[in-house]
């Protein structure tokens, strides 16, 4: 099974999903860009941009899916751009 690791704890099998490489490619790359962001919102003291950042760094943890990392990690890119304040 091509992406899965199987662990044995306490007599019971346990399934754990691993993250293919394009996966944590997506994941290093938006989370770098968050990190532009969050330093440039800081220093510029833009709520919009920050929390974008932080997004940006924290969802690639949550989120396994490639398609889904793409799609997210579009819309966090973009909402900077289109809300400005």
């Amino acid at each position: 099974m091509f992406g899965r690791a199987a662990v044995v704890a306490l007599g019971r099998l346990h399934e754990v999903r691993l993250m293919d490489g394009m996966a944590l490619f997506l994941g290093l790359l938006l989370g770098s860009i968050g990190l532009g962001f969050v330093i440039y919102g800081r220093r510029q003291s833009k709520v919009v941009p920050f929390l974008c950042g932080l997004g940006l760094m924290g969802f690639p943890y949550l989120v396994d899916s490639t398609l889904w990392l793409v799609l997210i990690g579009t819309v966090l890119l973009c909402i900077p751009y289109f809300v400005r304040t």
